[in-house]
């Protein structure tokens, strides 16, 4: 066992080395054949290895909190469903023939950038890359880019990426600059991957947010044509928890 532990060592088959004690256990007790516990074990090494790239992708994507839709708190009616998060979960915007843009419309406080980093994680255990930033972030980075010289790059590199979450979208009018950005990017990524976008404001309100009126209906029709809207209603969900977790510490209180 020992040298076959070493041999796997050498192979760098690491998930194996972990289940290689149980399988054994296994086939000692439940007298399963030599091919089934070599599937087994040849699973456990696939595991392995998908939860170490679905670790490796949620650290690059820079999610700014833990959010997954496993947790997402259901006694708190934010308009979403149990069946509409099953139907997220699926990622079945991104997976489709066509994929589809995602646009998570509420006000402050709702839960809009926990849903959209929840899609994220969701995304990075299968495997698929995942970009999270904010749109002050995104353009930000657009000019830095432009200020070394790096413009063609950045917008290579941003046109990779699966799926792209733009984080408050709308706060702002954005510039001239900024929209023919946004529309190259859009050109760009076009059913070669998705943005999920966070806005307090309805699509239908987008129109405002750029000088040129050619410009926008251009962007306005790449971000809709195809994509699914979700709008998230009630009171402020972060006020919520804050005011649950202040209850939680009185009562500690009084019963000490």
């Amino acid at each position: 066992m020992h040298q076959l532990k070493n041999l796997l060592q050498d192979l760098k088959l690491y998930g194996m080395i972990e289940a290689l004690d149980s399988i054994c256990d296994q086939v000692s007790k439940e007298a399963i054949s030599f091919p089934e516990a070599l599937m087994l074990i040849v699973q456990q090494e696939i595991q392995f290895r998908q939860g170490k790239k679905s670790t490796a992708l949620q650290k690059k994507a820079s999610f700014r909190n833990n959010s997954c839709l496993e947790n997402w708190d259901h006694s708190f009616d934010r308009g979403l469903s149990r069946q509409q998060l099953r139907e997220l979960s699926s990622l079945a915007f991104y997976e489709k023939p066509i994929k589809h843009n995602v646009v998570i419309v509420g006000q402050t406080g709702v839960g809009k950038t926990q849903l959209a980093i929840a899609l994220g994680r969701s995304a990075c255990h299968k495997n698929i890359s995942v970009s999270f930033m904010s749109t002050n972030h995104f353009f930000e980075a657009y000019s830095v880019a432009q200020s070394t010289g790096k413009t063609l790059q950045w917008i290579k590199s941003i046109s990779k990426i699966p799926i792209l979450i733009l984080d408050d979208f709308a706060l702002r009018r954005y510039t001239h600059m900024e929209a023919t950005i946004l529309l190259e990017i859009l050109e760009e990524r076009f059913q070669k991957g998705i943005i999920i976008f966070t806005s307090q404001i309805d699509p239908s309100g987008w129109n405002v947010l750029f000088e040129d009126p050619a410009i926008v209906d251009a962007i306005l029709d790449r971000i809709h044509n195809p994509s699914i809207k979700f709008v998230l209603s009630g009171k402020s969900y972060r006020t919520q928890l804050g005011q649950n977790q202040r209850h939680t510490i009185e009562q500690g209180g009084v019963k000490k």
